[in-house]
């Protein structure tokens, strides 16, 4: 109390020597803010403070009552009681929205083997990122199909990865695509089941879930997103864009006032869909193509069983006991051999947790992205739905300059060269093909387009096509209707 006093005293006489120097008490307020620096606003969900790592969850107690409380590393629990808040007042956490829990499907459990009481009270051995590894992998290999082991030890890295949200600089999207059955569902579903906080909704469009992002830091699952509105779809991709960076803000205006406000949407992203996305969105992503598996192991997922609850548990005690070693190796990570600037940025979280399980792992996921990333450069294009019309397009146009032709007959020409006609949803993928492809050309100044005979005609001239396909990197194709001289009136 005495140490209080003599501050206050001390202060007072140094406010006092100001005046007689000329100074105004409004020069000395404005001098003492700014003193202080701006405040930092961070998630009550997971971050990093003072060194330390938390999760945020909720308590209740018998009459109904929740209060916000706080998990530590160090084995310590601060709650937000309403009528003081240790949080803000002992922890120190500066932080503007409560734990929206109820947006969460799943979460750290209480009372079992791995729960959070489990965590403050009892003595509990080291669980390690490989231990995690081999039973996250297990679990996904259990329920899902791929061909390549590599795309199953991505998933599994990519899941444990989520509970060290806060040291990564940036977290790159996963984007599944698949037909209907392939299992791109079931795919997104194993992240709903072990991932940090998951949240699988098609809700993902106001500033609501700006405010659930920047709480919880929930992972973000988006399931078929081909049914949603193009206005819908169009706030998503803003999400799945803009939260993978973690000082990127997402900004908002709301109230009578319109006024802006920045939200931090940093978070772990997942989204499946049958028709390709844009471009920017890929490349911000790992991409994983589901194919049709018959098992019948992988028709229930069982998501009532035990295991997946423990998992989970599991991991965010390994994320306490594991968080500085992750952070260290992380920081020291360099960019391997042909994995540069943002393909190495996708996948850096990923490789963070290979190199500390074995450097086996380390080296056998770098040769999977560089494999992934060449894919991209060098793809199959007699599966690339755009590059197998355009094709169509530049054959029907022959040595003449310019053609008309519906979207439908595109797509009804071509369908068969990439679905399989025998297949009973054949019809089905034929319509999506058409609506790519509508959506393809329309979003490109480059084509015009008419309605004729009830059916959208677009014209495409021997420049546009050669300037489009260009763009694309269709080089073959670009080839076949490079300009010469006489399309330039330069003929002798």
């Amino acid at each position: 109390m005495a140490k209080e006093v003599e501050k206050i005293l001390k202060k007072g006489e140094k406010i006092k020597q100001e005046l007689e120097k000329g100074s105004s008490l409004q020069e000395l307020k404005v001098r003492e803010l700014l003193s202080r620096e701006l405040p930092n606003y961070q998630s009550i969900g997971i971050g990093l403070h003072h060194g330390i790592l938390y999760f945020g969850t909720v308590i209740n107690d018998e009459a109904g009552k929740f209060y916000d409380a706080v998990i530590t590393s160090d084995k310590k629990v601060y709650v937000d009681w309403k009528e003081h808040n240790e949080i803000k007042s002992e922890f120190g956490l500066n932080y503007r929205f409560p734990f929206y829990y109820d947006i969460l499907d799943y979460t750290w459990s209480r009372l079992g083997k791995y729960g959070i009481n489990a965590w403050l009270y009892k003595k509990i051995s080291k669980i390690s990122l490989k231990r995690v590894f081999e039973k996250v992998l297990k679990l996904q290999k259990w329920k899902v199909w791929h061909p390549d082991e590599r795309t199953h030890k991505h998933h599994a890295l990519k899941i444990i990865s989520t509970y060290f949200l806060p040291i990564f600089e940036m977290k790159g999207r996963e984007l599944i695509y698949g037909d209907s059955g392939f299992g791109k569902t079931r795919q997104t579903k194993i992240y709903q089941l072990l991932a940090f906080n998951p949240s699988m909704s098609m809700d993902w469009s106001d500033a609501g879930v700006f405010r659930s992002i920047e709480s919880t830091k929930t992972t973000v699952l988006v399931d078929n997103f081909d049914s949603a509105g193009d206005d819908k779809k169009a706030r998503i991709l803003h999400i799945f864009n803009t939260g993978c960076y973690t000082r990127q803000k997402a900004v908002r205006s709301e109230g009578k006032t319109f006024r802006p406000r920045g939200f931090n949407i940093f978070s772990t992203m997942v989204l499946n869909t049958i028709l390709p996305i844009n471009e920017v969105s890929e490349n911000r992503s790992t991409i994983t193509r589901c194919l049709r598996a018959e098992n019948p192991e992988y028709a229930k997922l069982e998501e009532n069983n035990p295991v997946w609850q423990e998992t989970r548990d599991m991991m965010y005690i390994c994320a306490l006991q594991n968080f500085q070693l992750v952070q260290k190796v992380y920081e020291k990570l360099k960019a391997s051999d042909n994995l540069f600037s943002r393909e190495f940025e996708r996948v850096s979280d990923t490789l963070t947790i290979a190199k500390i399980i074995s450097e086996n792992l380390y080296k056998e996921m770098v040769a999977y992205y560089n494999e992934e990333t060449e894919r991209r450069k060098i793809r199959d294009l007699r599966e690339d739905w755009l590059y197998v019309a355009l094709e169509y397009v530049i054959d029907s146009l022959g040595k003449e300059k310019e053609i008309e032709l519906p979207v439908k007959e595109i797509a009804e020409k071509k369908a068969i060269a990439i679905f399989d006609e025998n297949a009973k949803d054949f019809a089905k993928s034929v319509h999506n093909f058409k609506i790519y492809l509508g959506k393809a050309f329309k979003s490109n100044p480059l084509f015009t387009s008419r309605i004729k005979d009830g059916y959208t005609v677009y014209k495409f001239t021997k420049d546009s096509l050669f300037k489009f396909t260009k763009m694309k990197n269709f080089d073959d194709l670009a080839e076949k209707v490079k300009p010469d001289l006489t399309d330039f009136g330069d003929k002798q």
